[in-house]
This record gives structure tokens, sequence and C-alpha cells, in this order.
């Protein structure tokens, strides 16, 4: 059976009934897009895939479902709290990391 990605339809709809019958430009229908926010959601969406690929997250369903001993309606909160526990660490940790190993290489190469 085929798979269809319902973004990627979703995105081809928009631009047959913005041009079709609302009578937009491609222009305009772009200043309608929150780039930002596609790019985060193509990002997440990359990273969430390559995890399920790789069993990340089988792994991190059996640790959720060893870690509730069973009752699987505690699963949604363990689930909350590990996503709460993640987005509390935020982009500041990476961005932490990438400045500590910028200042660490221009220390290394000297003076210009």
């Amino acid at each position: 059976m085929l798979e269809i990605n319902l973004g990627v339809l979703a995105f081809v709809a928009t631009f047959a009934v913005g041009t079709a019958s609302l009578g937009l430009t491609e222009d305009e229908i772009f200043e309608g897009l929150p780039a930002k926010l596609f790019v985060t959601i193509v990002g997440v969406t990359y990273l969430f895939s390559a995890a399920r690929r790789n069993g990340t997250i089988d792994r991190l369903v059996a640790a959720g479902v060893r870690l509730v001993r069973g009752k699987v309606a505690l699963i949604p909160r363990v689930l909350f709290l590990v996503a709460a526990l993640l987005t509390a660490f935020g982009t500041f940790t990476p961005a932490a990391v990438a400045r500590r190993r910028t200042s660490r290489s221009a220390v290394q190469r000297g003076p210009l």
C-alpha cells in the first residue's frame, strides 16, 4: 500500500486551493506560512523518524511500561513527566555546548 504523508498532501492542497479557487499568487501563499514553525515541525518529525527507525522509541516505551510495572493507566503521566523534563532542558544545553566548543576552538587558533 502506498504511504501518503498528510503534511505534504496538505501543502499541495494549499497551493491548489490558493491558486485555483482564491486566485492567490505563490508569494501571497508563502506570506501566510510561518517559516520558523514549519522548519521546527520538519526537524522534530525528522528526529522522531530517526528515533523510530533506530529503535529508541521502542526502548523508551518498554522502559516506561517497566517503570509503571504494567499499570497502563500511569503511562500518560510518565510520558508527561519525561516530556516536561526534556522541555525543561530546552535548547540551552546544546547552545551552551556549541558556544563552549566555539570559544575553545577560537582560543586554540590564537590571535588573528
